[in-house]
């Protein structure tokens, strides 16, 4: 059979195993016409603009295929605006003040043409300066109506109303990410606070239905779970990932926002620094939950580490859903690392019970390690089993992985060590 011969959708389906291939893409899409259409899609689907250099090859590549039937604006659905923190050069040759001016003569021309994106990410961006050229801003908050995911890192507003009229400029949103983000001029949430009168829902208007939303490093979290648990947001959270304190304030807020999301949840994953949150957390009536994920932090080096509360909480799980536990425990010290941190007996006692109703249950432990000059780790994994004897006969899937950092002048990384937990072998006589 000659190539032309081939159903194109037989070779469409042999285009898409290599999307992560640019440079085989780029030789396929020379090769045949009739590839080209396929090959876009994955050479064009993500972008990524850090500066005036790759606004001007989209803009030149942009005008180069707009009147062919294989568009690239159509083939983008994921971009990145990203300003790096070096300075760049604008259109005008004259150096770019906080390295955003570029976004101010490049937003317009590019964004009108890209209506298809559904996933949106800035990142070290100055809100506040954007919010000076309104022809910008209003650019980047309406140039596709239909984006449903939106990821904002490293983001400096003027309040915390700014950032929240942002995110509800998008009234398609499905996924939310946030890290990193600062604001001046806040205030404290409280019950009594409305919202401001541009974002009350309007008669017929349909709420922002989140169903997945990440918050790390905010720099107050409060204010946005303040506004997030009230209208025009609809939150019927799946998935929610939460790192912080864990404190008060909190915690109270943090809870009603668990307690909504009871029947939907299904991955929740929370890096606390208060391991007295995890006595508080009731997990018995998120019945769809499937994954979870629970880091404690502790300041480095400390000996008198104790987590009393990590048996208790996973002894509330009711879910029959349950697949995957993932612990996280750091910084340890490895060479006076031991495992007196927790109540093994009891949680092997309550992975058994998980298991019994779950044989698909894994559960992983993960170490963050301050290593020596050897970078040796300690043998996690063979005390861990002795410990777990009774959930590892009823079948539960467990490993151990070790992460760690040399301590010194440059602190280096050192590769993960995973090994699979399973019961010592009996050797007779």
């Amino acid at each position: 059979m000659s190539p032309r011969e081939l159903p194109p959708e037989l070779c469409d389906h042999v285009i898409d195993y290599l999307w992560d291939d640019p440079h085989a893409l780029i030789a396929c899409s020379l090769t045949c016409r009739g590839w080209v259409p396929t090959t876009r899609l994955h050479l064009f689907e993500a972008v990524k603009l850090k500066g005036p250099h790759d606004c001007a090859r989209l803009h030149q590549a942009l005008n180069a295929s707009g009147t062919a039937p294989t568009a690239i604006a159509d083939c983008i659905r994921d971009l990145s605006i990203i300003t790096p923190p070096s300075e760049f050069v604008d259109a005008g040759g004259e150096p770019a003040e906080g390295g955003s001016r570029w976004l101010c003569y490049w937003m317009p021309k590019l964004l009108p043409k890209l209506c298809h994106v559904n996933c949106l990410r800035l990142e070290h961006v100055d809100w506040e300066l954007l919010a000076a050229n309104e022809s910008t801003k209003d650019c980047i908050l309406c140039f596709s109506p239909n984006l449903k995911e939106l990821h904002l890192s490293s983001l400096m507003f003027a309040t915390a109303d700014a950032l929240l009229q942002t995110i509800t400029s998008f009234p398609q949103l499905i996924t939310l990410e946030m890290s990193y983000l600062v604001w001046w001029g806040d205030h404290s949430p409280s019950p009594s606070h409305p919202p401001p009168p541009e974002l009350e829902l309007e008669q017929g208007q349909c709420k922002i239905r989140i169903e997945q939303l990440s918050m790390s490093y905010l720099y107050g979290p409060t204010v946005v779970l303040d506004w997030l648990l009230r209208p025009p947001f609809d939150l019927r959270l799946r998935r929610f990932e939460w790192d912080s304190s864990g404190k008060y304030p909190q915690r109270p807020i943090l809870m009603e926002l668990l307690r909504k999301a009871e029947e939907s949840l299904e991955h929740l994953r929370l890096t606390l620094w208060d391991e007295d949150f995890l006595a508080e957390l009731d997990l018995s009536n998120n019945v769809r939950l499937a994954h979870l994920d629970i880091g404690l932090q502790n300041a480095p080096g400390r000996r008198d580490v104790w987590y009393p509360s990590v048996p208790g909480c996973l002894s509330r799980i009711t879910s029959p859903f349950l697949r995957e536990i993932k612990l996280q425990f750091s910084l340890f010290r490895a060479p006076d690392f031991d495992l007196n941190f927790i109540d093994w007996a009891r949680l092997d006692e309550i992975l058994a019970e998980l298991c019994k109703t779950r044989p698909l249950l894994s559960v992983t432990f993960h170490f963050h390690f301050q290593l020596q000059l050897d970078g040796l780790m300690p043998a996690t994994h063979k005390c861990i089993a002795d410990r777990l004897k009774e959930a590892l006969v009823a079948g539960l899937r467990a490993r151990v992985v070790c992460s760690g950092v040399i301590i010194g002048s440059r602190s280096t990384p050192v590769p993960d060590q995973v090994h699979n937990v399973a019961l010592p072998q009996t050797t007779w006589a």
